[in-house]
């Protein structure tokens, strides 16, 4: 689970309280006594933690495509990297063509991404929530069905908290991104074609092993 601290910390115990945020840290020390299930994962049901990867996607699919407007100073004049066209032409195509097949989802290899990846896949004036989405996705990433004594809205809580850590960060910093919202960062199709022929990216990360987890 996040821990919060500074203004991020009295912010979020301004509006739930310290008994709220210090019922979920505790839960968080104590996961890696809370035993796995062994069993099969039950019959597939929405949980509320399939909300926070709804949220999750949604949020890759705009700030992939995310443009800082010229008040954001001269990000925007900056032109992308081979490698970043690269990052965003298979992420957009995932995204764009994403198919399930059986329990797999063809998006899953960008839950692997870590923070230096995201940034690659972000326009330059964008590339500071990076490690926003690579936190995110180490939750979306894990197969909460596993852990059934957990809180239904264990992960809704760790969403949260980074989402409040982060708004902080960007008020604090002066990072505030401010977006265009008529342009989109697109790339032409036949250029989308060229980039994706080559074979995908190879995430530095494996697929998290819930079993090692310490701080989630």
């Amino acid at each position: 689970m996040p821990e919060l601290e500074g203004k991020a910390l009295d912010l979020y115990e301004a509006a739930y309280g310290r008994a709220h945020y210090e019922k979920y840290s505790k839960l968080s020390r104590s996961l890696p006594q809370i035993i796995k299930s062994r069993n099969k994962l039950p019959p597939f049901a929405h949980q509320p933690y399939h909300d926070m990867e709804s949220v999750f996607w949604i949020l890759v699919w705009e700030l992939s495509q995310a443009l800082p407007s010229p008040a954001s100073g001269n990000h925007q004049c900056q032109q992308p990297t081979l490698e970043e066209e690269v990052a965003f032409a298979e992420v957009f195509e995932s995204l764009q063509h994403h198919q399930f097949r059986g329990p797999k989802d063809s998006r899953y290899w960008l839950l692997s991404q870590d923070a230096e990846e995201w940034q690659a896949t972000l326009h330059p004036g964008c590339q500071s929530v990076a490690p926003l989405l690579a936190s995110m996705a180490e939750y979306v990433n894990i197969e909460w069905a596993h852990w059934p004594q957990l809180p239904f809205d264990y992960a809704h809580e760790a969403f949260k908290r980074l989402l409040l850590r982060e708004i902080v960060r960007l008020q604090d910093s002066g990072d505030d991104i401010a977006l265009q919202r008529e342009r989109r960062k697109v790339l032409p199709e036949n250029r989308l074609r060229e980039l994706t022929l080559s074979e995908p990216r190879s995430s530095k990360r494996q697929r998290l092993d819930p079993g090692g987890l310490k701080e989630l």
